[in-house]
């Protein structure tokens, strides 16, 4: 087992230094130094650590008991002019049938009338109490005692008299009144529906929420400025990701949100978008329309999956969908996930990238990625200083961004990743010195930084770091001898040591081959 294990490391390095030959034009010694770059991992490498309802009967409601209405005594026919009060509205009772109006008979009408009622059509009748009627009147065509100035008596449907505004044709006696306008009951409306929003909040208070648990990653003005990357990897959070996360104070659900961000941060960042119909991204770009016939034509246009940290993390999840989709973005390309038996299910395990026309800067949000254990991202074009947050991605164990533009020296924070195996930052920009710090990394086998505008001597402290398998200085400005403490560690387990010809370096005691 042990065995296999090796020789799927060394196969992986190989194949790299193979590539890089083409990419090189050196001379002979180069070639034959690249040739040997090898990947030199641990042998035993772990890679886990990283109330019910009660039917109650239906009360039937209680009948009316039926008695007979008092009939009142008519009153004297006189006028009265004095106010009455004014009702504005009636209450409607159902009829249950002429027995509630049995003091009301067809003797108080006087069939000769000349009053002009309206026609009986109520559907119900005007006394708020049928045994003690309001506004009712014995004879149809008599004034109204009890009712308002100018109403005279009529008949309902229900049936029974009642009093009215109508005009009285006949007696001189009585003067046209004003017709009382009465309120139309009106029905009580009717609440409109709530509307539905995501999380169950407002718009306003979802982006409020989110917004606060993305302060926690990045700068507010940073968010607040409309083209920075961090704003539209918000907005496209907020606004346009179909997962539609919630909100939330639960710690996990908080890394979770924060996560998605940043791997959004990410695609921003390095011109996933930039310009927007003509993404750098070569493949897996976000869906030109946040729809599902958007996000099924962005995922054939992506066939990006992880290659070399597969080999090492079999078990991961991963996917070939695009980015910034609506599934988990452990299936975006390019991205791999801890298995779910793990106890770090779910979080970023894996970014890998290889001449997918990657550009822009490595946003220094990348730390919220604290758990990530491979980050390559090869043959583009990031340019910028590597981000001193890197140093806190301190289960890193590969850290590989060679063949792009990078520039500025070389993070101290970079030192205290003692996990890291493999440091692979050959032909970039890099300048500056290379610190006595990197003795720290006690774990690292293999250590490439070739090509790049490296200068001053080469330190001793690179001999503390007493596990190297292969280190390739060769393409800098380094001075000097090689330190003794370098080449203590020559031939074993130190097989590949490249500098340039000016520096000195006995060959084959000490250095392999030199660079011209």
């Amino acid at each position: 087992m042990k065995a296999d294990i090796i020789k799927l490391l060394v196969a992986i390095g190989l194949s790299e230094a193979r590539g890089k030959r083409h990419l090189r034009d050196q001379t002979n010694v180069k070639d034959i130094a690249h040739a040997e770059d090898v990947v030199f991992w641990m042998r035993d490498l772990q890679m886990g650590s990283m109330p019910p309802k009660t039917n109650r009967p239906t009360r039937r409601p209680t009948p009316l008991t039926n008695r007979p209405t008092p009939r009142p005594t008519p009153p004297p026919i006189v006028i009265d002019d004095s106010p009455a009060p004014t009702y504005s509205s009636f209450t409607y009772f159902p009829t249950s049938g002429d027995d509630a109006f049995a003091g009301l008979s067809d003797d108080a009408i006087d069939p000769d009338s000349t009053f002009n009622c309206p026609p009986a059509s109520f559907v119900g009748c005007t006394a708020p109490n049928p045994n003690n009627p309001v506004n009712e009147c014995p004879t149809v065509g008599q004034p109204c005692k009890d009712g308002n100035p100018g109403e005279y008596c009529c008949r309902d449907g229900c049936p029974r008299n009642y009093c009215t505004a109508k005009e009285f044709i006949g007696d001189d006696e009585f003067t046209t009144p004003e017709p009382t306008m009465m309120d139309t009951p009106q029905p009580t409306p009717k609440p409109a529906p709530s509307p539905t929003f995501p999380c169950n909040l407002t718009p306003n208070s979802r982006r409020t929420q989110l917004t606060n648990i993305i302060a926690s990653a990045s700068s507010q003005a940073d968010l607040n400025d409309n083209t920075s990357a961090q704003n539209l990897a918000l907005n496209w959070l907020i606004e346009e990701d179909l997962a539609q996360l919630c909100p939330s104070t639960n710690t996990d659900e908080r890394d979770a949100i924060i996560q998605r961000y940043v791997l959004a941060l990410f695609y921003y960042s390095t011109n996933g978008n930039n310009p927007v119909n003509n993404p750098t991204w070569k493949e897996c770009t976000a869906p030109k329309a946040y729809t599902q016939a958007g996000v099924n034509a962005a995922n054939r246009n992506c066939d990006l999956t992880t290659t070399n940290s597969t080999q090492i993390f079999p078990d991961d999840v991963r996917g070939r969908n695009a980015w910034l989709g609506p599934d988990s973005e452990c299936t975006w390309g390019g991205v791999s996930c801890y298995p779910d038996s793990s106890s770090s299910a779910g979080k970023i395990n894996a970014i890998e990238f290889e001449n997918v026309g990657i550009q822009g800067t490595i946003p220094d949000e990348i730390e919220q990625l604290e758990s990530m254990r491979w980050f390559s991202s090869e043959r583009g074009d990031l340019t910028g200083p590597i981000p001193s947050t890197i140093g806190n991605l301190q289960s890193l164990l590969l850290l590989d961004m060679d063949f792009n533009k990078l520039s500025g020296p070389l993070p101290d924070s970079m030192w205290s990743l003692t996990q890291l195996r493999q440091l692979d930052l050959n032909d970039n920009e890099l300048t500056g010195t290379l610190s006595e710090s990197i003795g720290d990394l006690s774990e690292l086998r293999f250590f490439q930084i070739d090509n790049n505008v490296l200068s001053g001597t080469i330190p001793n402290g690179l001999g503390d770091a007493v596990n190297f398998g292969l280190i390739g200085l060769s393409g800098n400005d380094f001075i000097g001898d090689m330190p003794n403490s370098v080449c203590n560690l020559r031939p074993s387990p130190l097989q590949t040591l490249v500098v340039d010809c000016s520096v000195g370096c006995a060959i084959p005691d000490c250095c392999t081959s030199c660079v011209p």
